[in-house]
C-alpha cells in the first residue's frame, strides 16, 4: 500500500537543523525587539515571549501534521489547493483582508493575523509533491506533464502579486521548480522552462518601481541605512 512504501520516519539531522533555526529566530527577535518594546511601553520581553508562544503552538501543530499519514495527505491534496485559492481570494476582499502599508496580506482572526501567503507556500508545495507522485512516469517524456503544475503555481503567484507579495511568489516558484527537477524530468525541457520562468520574473521585477527600489537598496543598503536601506 501507499503507507507501507512511503512510511515517514523522523530525520534526526533535519530535526536538529529545525531546532537550531527556531532557537536562532527566538534569540534574534529577543535582541531586536528590546528597544521596540521599551518604545511602546510594554515589558522588554513582550515580543520574545510572544514569539516563543507562537513557536510552541507551531510545534504542537507540526506534531499533529506529522501524525497524519502520507496516504491521507495524498488524498486531500486537491482540497488543500482549493483552500489555498480561497484564502488568497478572501485576503483581497476589503473588510476581510487587512491592509498594512499598502499591502493586503493579512486576515484578522481574533488576536492573530493570518497571512495566506505563508500557508500558500506550504500547501502549494504539498500539491506539487502529490502531482509529481501521480504523474511520475509522464514527467519523463511529456512536456505538458512537466509544465502543467506551473499553471497552478502561476495562479497562486498572480494572486500573491495582487497583494502585492513578489517575494513569496519567487519562493514558491523556486522550490516548486526544484521539486520538478528532482523528479527526474528531461534536462533540456526543464532548462527551457526555467529560462522562461526567469525571464517572466525579471520582467515582473522591473515592471514595478517599488520592487526596483527594494532591489537597489538591497544591493546598496548603506546609501540610506536608517530608512530604505
Amino acid at each position: 500500500s501507499f503507507t507501507e512504501h512511503y512510511r515517514v520516519m523522523p530525520d534526526s539531522w533535519l530535526s536538529l537543523i529545525s531546532v537550531i533555526f527556531l532557537s536562532l529566530s527566538l534569540l534574534m527577535v529577543t535582541y531586536a525587539s528590546l528597544y521596540t518594546a521599551d518604545q511602546y511601553g510594554v515589558p522588554i520581553y513582550h515580543y520574545a515571549l510572544r514569539q516563543g508562544a507562537f513557536i510552541g503552538v507551531g510545534l504542537i501543530i507540526a506534531y499533529f501534521a506529522y501524525k497524519i499519514s502520507l496516504e491521507r495527505w495524498y488524498r486531500i491534496t486537491p482540497h488543500l489547493i482549493f483552500f489555498t485559492f480561497l484564502l488568497l481570494v478572501l485576503v483581497l476582499i476589503p473588510g476581510i483582508g487587512r491592509e498594512v502599508n499598502g499591502a493586503m496580506r493579512w486576515i484578522p482572526i481574533g488576536p492573530v493575523n493570518l497571512q495566506p501567503a505563508e500557508l500558500a507556500k506550504l500547501l502549494s508545495l504539498i500539491y506539487i509533491a502529490g502531482y509529481l507522485h501521480r504523474h511520475n512516469q509522464a514527467l519523463k517524456s511529456s512536456t505538458f506533464a512537466m509544465v502543467a503544475p506551473l499553471f497552478v503555481l502561476g495562479f497562486i503567484g498572480a494572486m500573491l502579486l495582487l497583494e502585492p507579495d513578489f517575494g513569496s511568489t519567487v519562493i514558491i516558484f523556486s522550490i516548486g521548480l526544484g521539486m520538478i527537477f528532482l523528479a527526474g524530468v528531461c534536462l533540456y525541457r526543464f532548462l527551457g522552462m526555467l529560462l522562461l520562468t526567469i525571464i517572466i520574473m525579471v520582467i515582473l521585477l522591473f515592471s514595478s518601481p517599488y520592487r526596483v527600489t527594494r532591489l537597489m537598496f538591497f544591493r546598496y543598503p548603506w546609501d540610506d541605512p536608517f530608512n530604505q536601506g
